[in-house]
């Protein structure tokens, strides 16, 4: 009897170990006496692949920052990229990469929503936790999940101050509007928080046209807005389409206000659109000010030191390297938080802590047990004789 009692009680123990998310083992993969493994993810090839340098060139120059400063109790982070493409499948191989072969403690980066809702069930099952430094869909953090958190707003939100900006800074002037989005999540769920919003003011937009992200002929969608003779051009679009779309809407002469979606704010939005197409162009972005304000000048001063080839173009920085840089601030300081008896549980619990984080560039971050969603706040530009300027209105979700 008593061995029949102590093999059901190891047979329990076993299925109970099984059906664990985290198990005891997995509790400490990727840390060593001296070294704590951290994988990040982006698109460092394809269409989306200036979003995955900001992701790499961010969690490199973070970790070697803390590792010079002594590391994390008596640890060194090292910090090894995994390329998604911006694309679901090569996403899922790259997730997997990190967390079975490489077998990473924690995540950083995301860009691309699509690729995170391919990668989350494996976070999910093996417990991986990933702090998102660019993807904002809404859908990635719902249902909430004990593994995912993020330091920019999500789509839904962004949607919604799009609407609130145009109601407020045009003093309610415009009721005629078109919207242009992308057609992954990134753009629907973002869709649906401006849609949501303009409703509140008793506003129905005129059209509604999608594209593919990475597409370069955006003429048809263009004409078939234009037909409707907008007063606002609503673009809810990553960076580079954005910034084709801008071009091509103004050499068809679509010529109305136009609002774009996070990364506005990217110069490359003014070379790619031109002086003239973006006059009447204006946009959120996640940091505090414009990149090239006084405001964020110690962190491009930074990235000149340390990256003089990547500063050699004119486009970077971008808001998404101060926010992949910032995210790996907020991931070494839970490291240290969780104590030099580390583990994924403590890790998680110390992130779930984290209240008014807070650094020069970038508004506070807060995390709790039950919102993983740590910035909920966006400045928004208008564009000056080509160069983004912030707008010193503040604009905040309204019920």
């Amino acid at each position: 009897m008593k061995r029949v009692m102590g093999l059901t009680l190891l047979i329990s123990a076993l299925i109970f170990a099984w059906m664990s998310p985290i198990s005891q083992a997995g509790e400490k993969t990727g840390i060593t006496d001296k070294e704590i493994l951290i994988g990040g993810i982006g698109p460092v090839t394809g269409p989306a692949s200036n979003l995955g340098a900001a992701v790499q060139y961010a969690g490199f120059l973070a970790t070697k920052q803390i590792n010079e400063a002594g590391g994390i109790h008596g640890r060194k982070i090292k910090y090894i990229m995994a390329d998604d493409v911006c694309a679901s499948s090569q996403g899922l191989g790259a997730a997997k990469k990190l967390v079975y072969s490489d077998k990473v403690f924690a995540i950083h980066g995301l860009t691309c929503t699509h690729v995170g809702l391919a990668i989350r069930p494996i976070l999910e099952k093996e417990g991986v936790p990933i702090v998102i430094t660019v993807a904002q869909g809404d859908k990635l953090l719902i249902p909430h999940s004990k593994y995912l958190f993020r330091v920019l707003p999500p789509t839904n939100i962004t949607g919604n101050l799009m609407g609130i900006f145009m109601n407020k800074y045009f003093s309610n002037k415009y009721t005629k509007v078109a919207i242009l989005l992308t057609q992954e999540e990134y753009g629907t769920s973002g869709r649906d928080g401006l849609v949501s919003r303009l409703s509140k003011y008793g506003i129905k937009p005129l059209a509604i046209e999608t594209h593919k992200i990475g597409d370069t002929d955006y003429s048809s969608q263009i004409l078939k807005i234009k037909a409707v003779d907008p007063e606002v051009f609503f673009i809810l679009s990553y960076v580079k389409d954005m910034g084709v779309i801008i071009k091509q809407s103004h050499e068809l002469g679509l010529n109305c206000v136009k609002i774009g979606y996070l990364g506005s704010d990217f110069p490359l939005i003014a070379e790619m659109g031109g002086p003239e197409a973006v006059k009447d162009f204006y946009g959120p972005t996640s940091v505090l000010d414009a990149i090239h304000s006084d405001t964020i000048k110690s962190f491009v001063d930074m990235y000149k030191k340390e990256y003089p080839d990547y500063m050699k173009n004119p486009f970077n920085p971008t808001s998404s390297d101060i926010g992949s840089y910032v995210a790996m601030q907020v991931m070494a300081e839970a490291l240290k938080r969780a104590g030099r008896d580390l583990t994924r549980t403590k890790y998680i619990a110390a992130l779930e802590s984290m209240k008014g984080f807070k650094t020069p560039w970038y508004p506070p971050i807060t995390f709790s047990a039950t919102d993983h969603e740590g910035c909920k706040e966006e400045v928004f530009l208008r564009y000056v004789n080509g160069e983004a300027k912030k707008i010193d209105m503040e604009i905040k979700m309204e019920d």
